[in-house]
């Protein structure tokens, strides 16, 4: 069975309906009676949903198996949240009133959906929904504290970002991605073989990391299940960005650099003047040259300072 996520139609709306009936069902069977009682979400509210193109359904070749309610923006009742906090303040999305007529992988498919809009996810379930914190948990959620919904209640509130330090447990992929991307990258550039395929190899770059654990400290990775892609801070300067070319046209290295704007203050790097490709993706990003250039040591190839 393949899952699909699409927009919701008001035509959908009946199959919706039996859905959330479901769902409530299981909810009251399963201890949580009262998250959304016997009539929530009302078809008012799923018409709003459809209507502000919010509402998606989870399909098959057979018909809709779930839905969920998705946007990115601000959600007003995760302004306050006590208990704790969220773990960024970066843009997120966030998903709402999901359901599923007991099909698996629901979740799992909203959450894919959700990564592909954005790298920082909200969600948030009721206390007695057990079923529902252990599920967002298995999908790598971190529970962040207590937010209320406009009535009052209480929901219990989670994160999760694809963006994180670098753990030990990366250093494998960390080593092939670099090695990987730089022979792809570099080599037309420098043209050095000895370099390229000799002193470069996945196995060296690891045991430095290995034997330097240290290094992992500046380094923060992309990871959506796979790490994808890394990003390496110093201070206020990226000092290497790079993403596995099996993954690249999915705006893996944008949303690490963004990150690295907002969430760290970078504003400055050095690249390789030949490297087009590269400084066409910082000036994408309000990176600028500053007129500062040095040789790649070694070399005969400049590297241009670039501010923002």
């Amino acid at each position: 069975m393949h899952l699909t996520v699409r927009r919701a139609a008001f035509t959908d709306l009946p199959r919706i309906e039996e859905i959330y009936a479901y769902a409530r069902a299981f909810m009251a069977a399963h201890g949580n009676p009262n998250q959304w009682g016997t009539t929530h979400p009302p078809r008012a509210q799923l018409e709003q949903d459809i209507a502000q193109g919010g509402l998606y359904a989870i399909t098959d070749e057979v018909g809709i198996h779930g839905v969920f309610y998705f946007f990115i923006g601000d959600d007003p009742t995760y302004a306050r949240i006590d208990d704790g906090a969220w773990h960024s303040d970066r843009p997120y999305g966030t998903i709402h009133r999901i359901a599923s007529d007991g099909t698996g992988g629901i979740l799992a498919a909203a959450v894919a959906f959700g990564k592909e809009q954005i790298d920082y996810l909200r969600i948030d379930t009721h206390e007695d929904n057990k079923v529902m914190q252990a599920a967002v948990a298995k999908q790598g959620f971190q529970r962040c504290g207590i937010i209320y919904q406009p009535d009052g209640s209480p929901r219990i509130a989670y994160d999760l970002s694809l963006i994180r330090r670098a753990e030990e447990g990366d250093v494998s992929r960390i080593a092939e991605i670099l090695v990987f991307t730089k022979r792809v990258n570099y080599r037309p550039i420098f043209h050095n073989d000895d370099y390229s395929f000799g002193e470069l190899q996945v196995l060296t770059v690891a045991r430095d990391y290995w034997d330097n654990p240290d290094m992992l400290e500046e380094i923060w990775v992309y990871d959506d299940g796979i790490v994808k892609g890394l990003i390496q801070i110093s201070g206020e300067e990226v000092k290497q960005l790079y993403v596995d070319s099996f993954f690249e046209n999915h705006s893996i290295g944008g949303r690490l650099l963004e990150f690295a704007i907002e969430e760290l203050g970078v504003n400055r790097l050095w690249v390789l003047e030949k490297n087009s490709g590269a400084r066409a993706f910082y000036a994408r990003h309000g990176f600028r040259e500053s007129g500062e250039w040095k040789y790649e040591e070694g070399t005969p190839e400049r590297l241009l300072r670039l501010e923002r």
